[in-house]
């Protein structure tokens, strides 16, 4: 898992973009293989190898340089071969089936990746920016593996074994020893036969080949998964540059990296969590923060889990999925609460601030939670607590 969300094949490869102004005509009828969401946006890779994406951020990835919602899917123009999509909170990016990745949106902090410091003004709030309207190649890479992304930052997992990241530095997230920020993809370094790569709002996660787990960037709340971090401080708190290992687990699969938490899955198929745990998003009933990997209470099975911001999920292999935390503006949990009213098995999980979705095993969509920027892209600005489906999805 990368970046909380699932690449899953069907009927071919597809990205989805954000969009759809209010009262917008729906979108064709879309199906869906890839699926992610950050902040108030949500992106969708289609069968077809588009994008589209709906809600708003920091900029609109929909629409950079406005903050006008996008309640329904609107088209990402120049992505025509997409595999996997992964959604920031300005900017987004997307793999292709070469292998390419392609940015589009906010490059304040180089989160464009093509080593660009000026493209097009964008204005959004009264603040001017540096943006792309349409996507641009990162630079030097041509053979992505996996892509994540957070609101100013993004890596990928490369087909050595390797991970690289760019945009913002801040707690040394881009893991290259450093706190500088990059406008072109950089190395982590000591990191070596990665197999998983999630990035979180303030930190970073992989999974190794030998099953460990090593996490890097800002370490509040025990997000970084040790007890034994550098002397390194960032913002009145501790953090690593580098990436440091992952108390309690030592065969990991997967990994998904959130706010100041992160969860992975087990080969045995349970699920475990670390980090901040004052909303429960640890999920093992209670709110202490957790500072190694410990298992999240009553489910077993699991093939998919996702740390977020407000709320952390789960899915099992026969695609039963169950949430904790705050969901939607209301208390989930500190325990997993089964997910009602899913037409079809959960085969990937992505959520924002206080929205969560899902994708299907037949290529639909269902999201819930706070729609006050379209985010569930449904075409309305209504919040719902119980999964709906974005408007052609």
């Amino acid at each position: 898992m990368v970046g909380g969300r699932v690449t899953f094949a069907i009927a071919g490869s597809f990205l989805v973009a954000c969009g759809g102004e209010i009262g917008a005509e729906a979108p064709p009828q879309l199906l869906g293989i890839s699926l992610s969401a950050n902040a108030s946006q949500t992106c969708i890779v289609a069968t077809d190898g588009r994008v589209w994406c709906w809600g708003v951020g920091d900029a609109s990835i929909a629409s950079p340089g406005s903050s006008t919602p996008r309640t329904t899917p609107t088209l990402i123009d120049g992505i025509h071969d997409a595999v996997e999509v992964a959604c920031g909170a300005g900017h987004a990016c997307a793999r292709t089936r070469s292998g390419a990745v392609l940015c589009w949106g906010n490059n304040d902090v180089g989160q464009l990746g093509d080593g660009l410091a000026e493209h097009e003004r964008c204005t959004a709030d009264g603040q001017a920016f540096d943006c792309a309207r349409r996507p641009v190649g990162v630079a030097s890479i041509g053979d992505a593996a996996a892509v994540s992304a957070d609101a100013v930052s993004t890596c990928i997992l490369r087909t050595n074994g390797r991970v690289v990241c760019w945009g913002s530095n801040a707690s040394g997230k881009l893991g290259d020893g450093t706190m500088i920020d990059r406008n072109v993809p950089t190395a982590v370094v000591g990191l070596e036969e990665v197999v998983d790569v999630s990035v979180g709002e303030f930190h970073a996660c992989a999974v190794r080949r030998d099953g460990s787990v090593w996490c890097w960037g800002n370490g509040r709340g025990s997000a970084l998964g040790t007890g034994d971090l550098t002397s390194e401080t960032c913002d009145h708190t501790r953090c690593s540059s580098r990436p440091l290992r992952v108390a309690g687990i030592d065969d990991a699969v997967s990994v998904s990296a959130g706010l100041h938490v992160a969860c992975a899955r087990r080969q045995s198929g349970a699920a475990v969590c670390w980090g901040a745990n004052d909303y429960g998003l640890v999920g093992d009933g209670t709110a202490k923060d957790r500072d190694g990997a410990v298992a999240v209470a009553g489910i077993s099975d699991v093939a998919i889990v996702y740390a977020g911001y407000l709320e952390s999920c789960a899915a099992s292999t026969k695609g039963d999925a169950w949430c904790w935390g705050v969901a939607g503006g209301r208390r989930a949990g500190f325990v997993p609460t089964p997910v009602p009213g899913l037409p079809s098995p959960v085969v990937a999980l992505a959520g924002g601030w206080y929205h969560t979705c899902a994708l299907l095993a037949d290529g639909h969509v269902r999201c819930w939670g706070k729609n006050q920027f379209g985010q569930l892209g449904d075409g309305t600005l209504t919040d719902h607590v119980d999964p709906r489906p974005p408007l052609g999805l």
